[in-house]
């Protein structure tokens, strides 16, 4: 496929980028004069050459199909918007970046056996039997504290007696 290249984009292209002439003529391998042509004239090449053309300016071949050079929007981070108040915090937008990042990692690791996520009701399964555990152990306390208090009772009450006892 053949991409027809507008001379005064790829010049934008390259100055909006400041990528110098002579690093475009090394990539290239090309000459000055052949590289003067492509700024100063249309022209077409194949999707191969395009791309690397694009690549050595940071861009996709595709941005060659355009009329003009692409104007990119300053970069809004619409998380910490909503009805034009701060809804995240920077910690917690930092946070979903970081979870965002190991996740990213361990989707490129080659043997992913190694570390497990865990699912969601995993979790709430562990909470839960946590909780029962905490309530079991509460209980067993809380025998053993009446056991307690029936000998202390007892105890008061053998003392009582011995006490009358020798009166």
């Amino acid at each position: 496929m053949k991409i027809a290249i507008k001379h005064g984009l790829l010049r934008s292209l390259r100055e909006s980028r400041n990528v110098p002439i002579e690093a475009m003529l090394r990539k290239l391998s090309i000459s000055q004069e052949e590289y003067k042509k492509f700024e100063n004239e249309d022209f077409e090449v194949d999707q191969d050459y395009a791309d690397r053309i694009a690549s050595i300016l940071g861009y996709n071949w595709s941005v060659f199909l355009l009329e003009r050079q692409p104007v990119f929007k300053k970069n809004v981070d619409n998380r910490t918007l909503e009805n034009k108040t701060t809804h995240l915090s920077k910690k917690t937008i930092l946070a979903i970046e970081d979870a965002n990042f190991i996740l990213s990692f361990y989707s490129g690791l080659p043997n992913k056996q190694g570390l497990k996520l865990p699912k969601f009701e995993d979790i709430e399964n562990t909470v839960a039997c946590f909780r029962d555990v905490r309530w079991s152990e509460r209980e067993i306390c809380m025998k053993h504290l009446a056991e307690l208090n029936r000998l202390s009772d007892r105890v008061r009450g053998l003392l009582g007696k011995s006490s009358t006892e020798l009166k």
